[in-house]
Formats: C-alpha cells, structure tokens, sequence
C-alpha cells in the first residue's frame, strides 16, 4: 500500500510540473484525494486475497482477481467516465479535478 501511494504520488507531481500547475488550493485538494485513490482499489485486492482459501500464492491471487476484479475495474472505468465530462466544464476546479482524476486513474 505504501508503494502505491508513492508511486501514484511521484507520478501526479511529475505530471502537475510538467503541466505548469502551480501549488495552490486546487492542487492541495487533489493530492489529499491522491491518497484515497491510489489506496482504494489496491485495499480492496489486498482484501479479496486475504479472503481467498488457503492454498498456493498463484492460486489466492487468481481467486482474488476473480471475486473483486470485474468490481474494481467497472469502479475505475466509470469514475474516469465521471471525471472526463468536467474536462468540459468553464470552471478552473472542475477541469483541472477531472484531468488530475482521470489522469490518476488511467495509470
């Protein structure tokens, strides 16, 4: 879960620098959000597998990803759904919350 986090967040910084955004309270919201996606679908597998009966790794993974992965990736896919019509939007907030979430997602 750690390494999500900081892999999720190393790649959202390099992406608001070479974007040309500055830190400001836009920025700051979607890094606190940062935390919550990047750990969201990660816990939800780690779950899964922990749940899954005893056996070989290959195994508990396979069940894992049979139990939660269709779950998961709906979730994602229509989160970006969600988040890529406020790209449309006139507000600075919204298209640069529905880039960071649909960018962040898409990774």
């Amino acid at each position: 879960a750690t390494a999500s986090v900081g892999s999720v967040a190393c790649a959202f910084i390099a992406f608001a620098v070479l974007s040309g955004w500055r830190m400001g309270i836009i920025e700051a919201v979607c890094t606190m959000v940062l935390v919550g996606l990047s750990l969201d679908y990660v816990l939800h597998m780690a779950g899964a597998y922990v749940r899954a009966p005893a056996g070989p790794r290959r195994e508990r993974v396979r069940g894992a990803l049979r139990a939660v992965g269709p779950s998961v990736v709906s979730g994602a896919v229509t989160t970006v759904g969600a988040a890529l019509f406020l790209l449309g939007c006139t507000v600075t907030f919204f298209t640069k919350f529905g880039l960071f979430i649909s960018w962040t997602l898409s990774m």
